[in-house]
């Protein structure tokens, strides 16, 4: 199983935390910018974005700039004390992995498939009550990791359409049921519903030919 540590999902064997995404989507050596107003100020080099702990509102002339960062491709934020993602960072259409923890997330846009490259989405201590069919938008998903998420969990059956997803990740979060067009997502190798509160393997499992590892 995984681990949640230092604000990424990391594999338990020794090493496999150069192998996370955040480290590999973005060109090798490209620097960490973890002040947002330096990040617009060298907008066509920033590929790699921490705002963890930043207040996107402190000051309001700088979060609108954010449009000009397109070139971002792996993005995280944590502990910013909102309950959603700001409109203008759908602007970063290169966006390739997305993370938040310590966000009470209630809700994700409808158009998350702005983020049209989007591979690895790691969400954590979010407040969902159904997973956000905004979600669904992201067309080229390859790994989706929800953790500790605060309300009981409904997956609706639109997550049949992530036809690309090869990993499901649920830790800690208790899962009302899961829906029938899920035993349908026949590329998906990996499922791993962790303190989901599943009194027993779903039939949706079972009937899923093509997974590997549960």
């Amino acid at each position: 199983r995984r681990r949640h540590q230092h604000g990424a999902w990391r594999r338990g064997a020794e090493g496999r935390a150069q192998q996370s995404p955040w480290n590999t989507v973005a060109p090798s050596g490209s620097m960490v910018y973890t002040d947002l107003k330096t990040a617009v100020k060298d907008a066509k080099v920033c590929y790699r974005l921490d705002l963890t702990g930043f207040d996107f509102f402190k000051d309001k002339k700088l979060l609108p700039k954010s449009a000009e960062l397109t070139n971002v491709m792996a993005f995280r934020i944590g502990n910013n004390n909102i309950s959603k993602i700001p409109s203008v960072f759908l602007q970063m259409h290169s966006l390739v992995y997305f993370e938040s923890e310590g966000n009470p997330l209630t809700t994700l846009s409808d158009s998350l498939g702005m983020w049209s490259e989007l591979k690895f989405l790691e969400l954590a201590d979010t407040k969902f009550d159904t997973l956000p069919e905004g979600i669904y938008g992201c067309t080229e998903l390859y790994e989706f990791n929800l953790a500790n998420n605060k309300d009981t969990l409904h997956i609706t059956n639109g997550i049949s359409t992530l036809n690309t997803l090869k990993e499901f990740n649920i830790y800690s979060t208790i899962v009302a049921a899961l829906p029938d067009s899920f035993s349908t997502m026949t590329n998906l190798k990996q499922t791993t519903p962790y303190k989901a509160a599943l009194k027993k393997i779903p039939n949706q499992l079972l009937r899923m030919n093509e997974l590997q590892e549960l």
